[in-house]
C-alpha cells in the first residue's frame, strides 16, 4: 500500500501531520477546510485509495478520521497490536499442521 501512495505521489501527505485546535466550536468541515484547497485534494485521493483497499469493517470504523495521516495511524495501530488470542490460534494451526 504504501509504495502504491508513494507511486501516486501522495505519500507525503499521509507523512505530513497536521494538528487542529479542535475544541467544541470547531466542525469538522473547519477542520479539513483548514488544510487548504491542494492538501485537501491529494487527502481525499489518499483517503479513497486506502479506502478502495481495505475491508468494510475497517472502512466504518475509520469514518470518524479527518486526516488521511489520523486514518493510516489508526489502521497501523490497529494491525500492529497482537492479540493473546492471535497468539494461541497461530500456535494452534502451528502444531496441528500436516
Amino acid at each position: 500500500m504504501k509504495q502504491h501512495l508513494i507511486v501516486e505521489n501522495i505519500w507525503h501527505v499521509i507523512e505530513t501531520s497536521t494538528s487542529f485546535a479542535s475544541n467544541a466550536s470547531t466542525s469538522l468541515s473547519n477542520d479539513i477546510f483548514a488544510l487548504g484547497f491542494e492538501n485537501q485534494k491529494l487527502n481525499v485521493k489518499a483517503m479513497y485509495t486506502i479506502n478502495v483497499c481495505i475491508c468494510d469493517e475497517d472502512q466504518e470504523s475509520m469514518t470518524n478520521k479527518i486526516t488521511t495521516h489520523a486514518f493510516w495511524l489508526a489502521l497501523i495501530k490497529k494491525y500492529k497490536k497482537k492479540l493473546q488470542t492471535t497468539r494461541r490460534l497461530y500456535l494452534a494451526k502451528f502444531m496441528n499442521y500436516k
